[in-house]
C-alpha cells in the first residue's frame, strides 16, 4: 500500500480518536474540545518520541485582525535554553483531508509570535490569577533572560499543499527562532514508522564530476555500507534552499542563528577564509536508504544519487553555509565539507538512526525509550500480549514495544478491507499501550505521580531503573501481565473522569496521575486488579471513589 493510499484511512482513524478524547456529553465534541484533543494527542506523541519535553497543553487566544494572538501550549526542555510554543490549526472533521497552504501557515505562526510578545510584556497581568492561561503566561514571562531561542510548532490535521516550508524570521522578540509544521502526513509518518522524517531523493549527476567521488566499505552479513565523500558547499546550500528543514528532520538540534561562538566562527570562515573551511570543520553525518553508485565523468566509481537522504549531524554547518551565501553573498566555489554516509535499511531506521545520531553528536537529545525497545522486559511483554486474549476471547491488548509497531502490524496483516476489520477487532486501537504508557500506569499505581508529571522520558527512565537487568527470554507470568493491563484500565478510567471536568482545561495528565495515585493510596492498593481484568473495566463503586 502506497503512502498516498494510507493517508485517508489514517485521517479517519485519527478523527475517531479525537472523538474518543472529546467530552462524551457533547457527542462528537465541539470544535474547541476537538482542537484540544488533537493537540493533546500530538503533543503526547512528540513527547514520547523526544521532540518535546514535558509539554503543557493550554489554550489562550484573543485580539482581532492584525493584533490577534493564539497559543495551544508550551514546553521548556530541562537543561536547555529553548522555549517551545505550539499552536493548532484544527480544520474540523470532514469527509476529505483539507489542504493547508503557506497563507494558513503564515497567519497561524503570526498569531503565536504575537502571543510570545504579549507574554514577555506581561500578558499574565491581564488574566485572572488561578486560571491555567495565567500560569502559562506567567511562566513564559519568567523566562525573560533565561532562554535565547524559541521553537514554534504548528499542529494541523490538514495537509501541507507545498512541502517546501517558507523561511520566516530568524529572530522574534529578541530570541532566535525556528519553525516546524506537523501536518497530518508528518504525523502519520511518526506514528506508523516511528520516524518523523521525509525520505528525500537527491540526484547528483549534475555535480562537476557527474557525482561525488567516494570511498565505500560494505561489511556485509548484516553490517552497514558506509561511504566517505566530500560535499561541495554549493550543493549543501542548494539542498537546504530546496528542502529547508525537511533535510534535517532527523537532526534534532535547532540552528542557533549564529548567536553562539561556534556558529559565528563558521560564518566568519565562510565569508573571509572559505578555502580553509574543510580544514576547520568536522564535517557532516548522513544516513540514506540507498546509495546509487555509477561511473563518474573520469571513469572512476562514485555516488550518483542518494535515496532517502537525511542529515543527522551537521545541521549547524549546512544552515550556516546556506546563510553565508544568501545573506552575505559568500563565494562557495572553494567550500567543501567532508561527509560520512551510512546506508540503513528503511525497516531499521527506527532502531539504528537514534544511535548514529547520538554517537555522532553527543549534544543530540535521543529518546531513551526508543533506545530501550530491545530490553528483555519489553520483548517479554510483547510476546505475552500477542497470545493473551481478554476474558471474552474476542480481542487482545497490543503492547507496542517499538514505536509504530501497531500501525506496521496493521498494514502487514490488513492487506484487504476484510483483514483490516479483522485486525481492528482482534487489536482495537483503544487497547494499544506503549512502553511509556506502561511506565505511567505503573508509577501512578506505586504512588509516584511526581515522576509521571516529569514527562514521558524521565518517567520511563525511572521505571526502567526499577526493572533492572533481566535474562534473555524473560516473560512476565500471565497473572502479572494481566495486572499490568488492569492498572492501565484503571488509569485510563481516571483520565476519562478528568477529561469530563470542564473546570480542568490544562495539566490534565498531572491531575490524572495524582488522582490515580491518591485512589490507590486511599485503598491501600487493595483494589482487586484481577477483577478489573475480568471485567475489562472498573466497578461503579470504584468509579464513584475516583
Amino acid at each position: 500500500m502506497s503512502d498516498e493510499s494510507k493517508l485517508p484511512s489514517f485521517y479517519q482513524e485519527l478523527e475517531g480518536e479525537i472523538s474518543d478524547h472529546s467530552l462524551p456529553s457533547e457527542g462528537s465534541g465541539t470544535a474547541k474540545l476537538r482542537e484540544y484533543a488533537f493537540t493533546s494527542i500530538l503533543a503526547d506523541e512528540l513527547e514520547a518520541s523526544g521532540v518535546l519535553e514535558s509539554p503543557v497543553v493550554c489554550h489562550d487566544e484573543g485580539g482581532q485582525g492584525a493584533s490577534s494572538f493564539k497559543v495551544n501550549g508550551y514546553g521548556v526542555p530541562e537543561e536547555d535554553s529553548r522555549l517551545d510554543l505550539f499552536v493548532t490549526l484544527y480544520l474540523g472533521p470532514s469527509a476529505e483531508i483539507q489542504a493547508v497552504n503557506s497563507a494558513h501557515v503564515d497567519a497561524t505562526m503570526n498569531k503565536v509570535e504575537r502571543y510570545l510578545g504579549r507574554s514577555l510584556r506581561g500578558r499574565h497581568e491581564e488574566i485572572e490569577p488561578g486560571l491555567d492561561p495565567f500560569a502559562m503566561a506567567q511562566a513564559i514571562h519568567g523566562l525573560k533572560g533565561k532562554v535565547d531561542r524559541v521553537n514554534f510548532l504548528l499542529f494541523t490535521n490538514g495537509r501541507l499543499s507545498q512541502r517546501r516550508e517558507k523561511e520566516r524570521k530568524p529572530e522574534v522578540h529578541g530570541l532566535a527562532a525556528t519553525y516546524e509544521v506537523w501536518d497530518i502526513e508528518r504525523f502519520r509518518r511518526l506514528r506508523e514508522s516511528g520516524t518523523s522524517y521525509e525520505a528525500l531523493n537527491v540526484d547528483l549527476h549534475s555535480q562537476p564530476f557527474g557525482g561525488l567521488p567516494s570511498v565505500c566499505l560494505d561489511i556485509g552479513n548484516g553490517g552497514f555500507q558506509t561511504c566517505v565523500t566530500v560535499f561541495p558547499g554549493r550543493l549543501l546550500a542548494d539542498l537546504y534552499d530546496e528542502y529547508g528543514s525537511r533535510l534535517l528532520e532527523l537532526n534534532v538540534r535547532s540552528y542557533l542563528q549564529a548567536r553562539g561562538k561556534v556558529n559565528k566562527g563558521i560564518l566568519e570562515t565562510l565569508r573571509y577564509d572559505p578555502e580553509d573551511f574543510m580544514a576547520y570543520n568536522n564535517g557532516i553525518t548522513v544516513v540514506a536508504e540507498e546509495v546509487i553508485s555509477g561511473n563518474l565523468n573520469d571513469g572512476t566509481r562514485g555516488i550518483c544519487a542518494l535515496r532517502g537522504m537525511q542529515i543527522v549531524n551537521g545541521g549547524q554547518t549546512t544552515v550556516s553555509i546556506h546563510r553565508a551565501a544568501r545573506d552575505f553573498g559568500a563565494d562557495l566555489s572553494s567550500v567543501f565539507v567532508q561527509g560520512k554516509i551510512t546506508v540503513v535499511d528503511p525497516g531499521r531506521f527506527q532502531d539504528v538512526v537514534p544511535f548514529i545520531s547520538q554517537y555522532s553528536n553527543t549534544q543530540n537529545k535521543v529518546s531513551t525509550s526508543d533506545l530501550s525497545a530491545n530490553h528483555a522486559f519489553h520483548i517479554g511483554m510483547e510476546r505475552v500480549s500477542r497470545r493473551e486474549s481478554t476474558p471474552n476471547q474476542q480481542s487482545r491488548w497490543f503492547y507496542e514495544r517499538a514505536r509504530g509497531s501497531y500501525q506496521t502490524a496493521k498494514m502487514r496483516e490488513g492487506t484487504t478491507p476484510a483483514k483490516r476489520r479483522e485486525f481492528d477487532q482482534r487489536y482495537p486501537v483503544q487497547q494499544r499501550f506503549t512502553k511509556e504508557d506502561l511506565a505511567k500506569f505503573e508509577n501512578a499505581w506505586r504512588g509516584e505521580p511526581h515522576w509521571v508529571s516529569k514527562g514521558a522520558q524521565k518517567n520511563f527512565v525511572h521505571f526502567m531503573e526499577r526493572v533492572g537487568r533481566l535474562p534473555d527470554g524473560w516473560e512476565p507470568a500471565v497473572e502479572e501481565y494481566r495486572r499490568y493491563v488492569a492498572k492501565g484500565i484503571l488509569f485510563r478510567e481516571v483520565q476519562k473522569i478528568v477529561r469530563n471536568l470542564e473546570s480542568i482545561t490544562a495539566y490534565r495528565i498531572n491531575v490524572s496521575a495524582y488522582t490515580a495515585a491518591l485512589l490507590t493510596e486511599d485503598t491501600a492498593r487493595r483494589i482487586v486488579l484481577d477483577r478489573i481484568w475480568t471485567q475489562q473495566g472498573i466497578s461503579k463503586t470504584l468509579l464513584r471513589s475516583a
